[in-house]
């Protein structure tokens, strides 16, 4: 495996992490690459880590560092807040007590 198939793996992990589905769930594994390859990636847009996950499917990381420090920054953005879970069909969103 390449570092770039690497950081396009970390994104589906944190997708799937989040939505608690696969990426393309219930697609084809022939489908599910079709769409990967013509970048037609689920909508992240919900997502705490979305742009992240995005930027990892996309190829915008040169190296695992800048995904680390995308995610911290996102971490501080919720750090000293109050625990905030709320469920849609699509996201879960997970935050501090």
């Amino acid at each position: 495996p390449s570092p770039q198939s690497e950081i396009f793996a970390l994104g589906s992990t944190i997708y799937e992490l989040e939505t608690t589905r696969r990426p393309y769930d219930g697609k084809t594994d022939k489908e599910i690459e079709r769409l990967f390859s013509a970048e037609d990636f689920p909508d992240t847009s919900a997502m705490v880590l979305g742009e992240v996950v995005t930027k990892c499917w996309k190829a915008e990381y040169k190296n695992i560092s800048e995904a680390r420090e995308d995610i911290m920054r996102t971490q501080k953005k919720f750090e000293g807040g109050r625990a905030n879970i709320a469920h849609n069909k699509e996201t879960v969103w997970w935050g501090k007590r």
